[in-house]
Formats: structure tokens, C-alpha cells, sequence
């Protein structure tokens, strides 16, 4: 039969000393007696944490919407042809700014051109026509003038009977024949007249057509888009435009409130804007207009929302992030320092009799101080305010007011 090695033998010496000795401490300590309760009681007080305390603060609170919103342009327009026929030039492409009255398309135009020059010569032939009739009304005025004094002499020559009836009667109707004809050339004049003032018309109309086949620019703006190239038929009945234009000098921000929201805004109000184009840069601008009707659809109201782009930095049509600050209104906040989130979940320590328990709540409006607090907790309440990290469920606590 083996021996046991000696370090087994050793240990299990080791082992009952320590055993005995713990049960020897046990035993002066039972002798000796426990302290008495209150004095448990003093010391677990003692060694309580001090913790900062208050209670709901009542604070008016601007009311912020958080919103998506698209940039646009106050005025845009799409580009088209008011005349009928082929695209000769297209002068421009996107991203071109352009000036008010800038050639930016042409129109093939040669058969306007050729409408012109015979609208020119027709005008020409009425104003010819209109000389030649008045020539004829100042030759009728001459004849009719010899015609009367013909008249007048062989009157008075007739009175003294040195001449027969047969002369009078002639020279009266020469008078009244010269009359006559004073009176056809002043209708013809009438005429030529009418047909000046048509052959002018004709004319402007022609070369009204002429000039619209030069298509300009409306304003100054950009280029936002292109449809049509040279060689493409455009007509007066729409249909696709040209290119597209809008004046980057006076954009808006366009931001659909829910219908639940309306009561907070205020024309006039702040806001401001950021876009992904820009990261750390915000734009300021002001709350301009709010639609008079809720759409039925989405049930919100569009607002319109007006600033500054000097520089050109937004461009319609982008997207934008708008917070927009609303009417004040009473609130009952906490400290930051008083909210603690475990697992997404909100709660505060409330002390009641010396001891703290846990209490969820619902936030509203956070700032940079303070958070609101919306449900959960009562005012008159007692909330630790600083010390959070030191409380456990049903712990004991020593108070002081959070001002101190």
C-alpha cells in the first residue's frame, strides 16, 4: 500500500485550522451580543447617499416642428414656342444662367420673313392707293369749284335775260355732276383708307410672328431643364416644352404641417433650413404664408416659408430639413441631469419617505438644459435632480434641495 504524499497531509492540516479558527471568531463574537436595532438603524442612515432633489418646474416652452420640406422657386416657368415650325437653335443647356430678354431658342423663320416683306409691299400699294384718291378728291374740289361759278355767272346772266333756260339748265347739271364726283372721290378715300389701316395690321401681325420665332428669356434666372434640341417641330398648342427656367433669386421652402399643428404657427416665425448639400451650413428664413384650406387627402396645410439665396445655394427641387418655432406654452420640466434612459425607456428617481423608486415617464420638448416632462410624475413630487448614479430600487436616501 502507498504512503500519501506529505503536501496532502499538509493541506488538509491547513484546512481545519482555518476552520477552526472561523469557528472560534463566531463564538466571541455570539458571547459579546449584537449591537441593538436602532443602532443598525443609525448606521444604515449614515451610510445613505445625499442626492439632490425638487420638483417639477413649470417654464414656457417655444414649441419646435421638426419637418421634411422641398425647396422651390417663386417663379419657374417652362419655355415654349409661339409660333409654329422647327427648332433652328437652341442657345442654352441646364445649369446656364441666363439674362431678362436673352436669346435662348430660334425658330426656322424664313416663311415669316417672306409674310413680312409681302405684308410690307401690300401696306405700300394701300398707301399709293390712299395718294391716288386723295389726288382725285382735290381735282373733284376744283371742278366742282368751276362748276359753280359757271353756275353763278349764267344765273345772273339769265336774271337780266341775255341768255336762254336751255344755258342755265346746263351749267346746273355740270354743278351737280362736279358735286358728284367731289363726292365718289371722298368715299374712295374712305376705302383706300380702310385698306392702309388693314395692310398695317397685316403688317404688325407679320412681324409679330417674325419676333416670336426668337424666343427669350422672361427673367434672370437658370436653366433648369432642356427638352428639345434643334431640329424638332414645335406648335403653338403646348404640348412639350422647350427648356425650363427658374429665378434663383427668390426661392421658398415648401413644408406641409399636420392639421394638428396648425394651432402653433405664427406668420412671421423663425425658421430654419438645412440641406444635404450643405452640412454645416444653416439657412435662416421666416414663415411668409399658410394655406387658407387643409389638403383632404393628406390633412395638412402647406407653408410657405421665405429666405434669403443671395448666392444662388439652393436650387429648386432639393430637399431640405425645416424647424420651425411655434407659440410658446406652458411646460413642466426637469433637469437633463434628472432623466435617465435605460434600454430606450425613460424614467426618474422619486423619493417618498426617505426612499427612492423607479418612475417611467413620457418627454416632450428637450433643450439644452432641460427636458420636458409630459406624464409620469405628479407636481409636488419629490425628483432626484443630481446623484442618479448613486440610487439603487427602494434605497435610502438623504435629501437637499438642488439649489443649495
Amino acid at each position: 500500500m502507498r504512503k500519501p504524499h506529505w503536501w496532502v497531509i499538509a493541506s488538509a492540516v491547513l484546512i481545519i485550522a482555518v476552520i477552526a479558527l472561523a469557528l472560534v471568531r463566531r463564538g466571541a463574537e455570539t458571547s459579546q451580543g449584537s449591537p441593538p436595532r436602532g443602532a443598525q438603524a443609525a448606521r444604515g442612515q449614515a451610510s445613505a447617499p445625499i442626492v439632490a432633489v425638487g420638483q417639477l418646474v413649470p417654464m414656457d416652452l417655444a414649441t419646435t416642428l421638426s419637418l421634411t420640406a422641398t425647396v422651390v422657386s417663386l417663379r419657374e416657368t417652362s419655355v415654349f414656342s409661339r409660333v409654329s415650325g422647327y427648332l433652328e437653335t437652341v442657345t442654352v443647356r441646364p445649369g446656364d444662367t441666363v439674362r431678362s430678354g436673352q436669346i435662348v431658342a430660334v425658330v426656322e423663320h424664313s416663311q415669316l420673313d417672306a409674310q413680312v416683306r409681302s405684308a410690307v409691299a401690300a401696306r405700300s400699294k394701300a398707301d399709293a392707293d390712299l395718294v391716288s384718291a386723295r389726288a382725285d378728291v382735290d381735282k373733284a374740289r376744283a371742278q366742282l369749284a368751276v362748276a359753280q361759278s359757271n353756275f353763278a355767272r349764267i344765273s345772273s346772266l339769265f336774271q337780266d335775260g341775255l341768255i336762254s333756260q336751255q344755258a342755265t339748265d346746263d351749267a346746273k347739271g355740270q354743278l351737280q355732276t362736279a358735286q358728284a364726283t367731289l363726292d365718289a372721290a371722298g368715299a374712295q378715300v374712305g376705302v383706300a383708307e380702310a385698306e392702309v389701316e388693314q395692310a398695317s395690321a397685316s403688317l404688325q401681325s407679320a412681324r409679330l410672328a417674325q419676333d416670336s420665332a426668337t424666343i427669350r428669356a422672361p427673367w434672370s434666372g437658370i436653366v433648369v431643364s432642356r427638352s428639345l434640341d434643334p431640329g424638332a417641330y414645335v406648335t403653338t398648342s403646348g404640348g412639350t416644352p422647350i427648356l425650363s427656367i427658374a429665378d434663383l433669386d427668390n426661392v421658398a421652402v415648401l413644408v406641409n404641417v399636420t392639421e394638428a399643428d396648425m394651432g402653433v404657427l405664427r406668420r412671421g416665425a423663425k425658421a430654419e433650413i438645412g440641406v444635404d448639400a450643405f452640412p454645416n451650413r444653416m439657412f435662416h428664413g421666416t414663415v411668409a404664408r399658410i394655406a387658407g384650406g387643409v389638403d383632404p387627402d393628406s390633412r395638412t396645410v402647406q407653408v410657405e416659408v421665405e429666405l434669403n439665396n443671395s448666392d444662388h445655394a439652393l436650387r429648386p427641387g432639393m430637399y431640405a430639413r425645416v424647424r420651425l418655432a411655434g407659440a410658446a406654452r406652458r411646460a413642466f420640466v426637469v433637469p437633463l441631469s434628472a432623466l435617465v434612459i435605460v434600454g430606450g425607456q425613460q424614467f426618474v428617481w422619486v423619493v417618498a419617505d426617505g426612499k427612492v423608486s423607479q418612475r417611467a415617464v413620457t418627454i416632450g420638448t428637450t433643450t439644452a438644459s432641460v427636458v420636458e416632462i409630459t406624464s409620469g410624475v405628479k407636481p409636488g413630487e419629490t425628483i432626484v435632480f443630481r446623484g442618479t448614479e448613486q440610487v439603487r430600487e427602494g434605497g435610502a436616501v438623504r435629501t437637499a434641495p438642488a439649489g443649495e
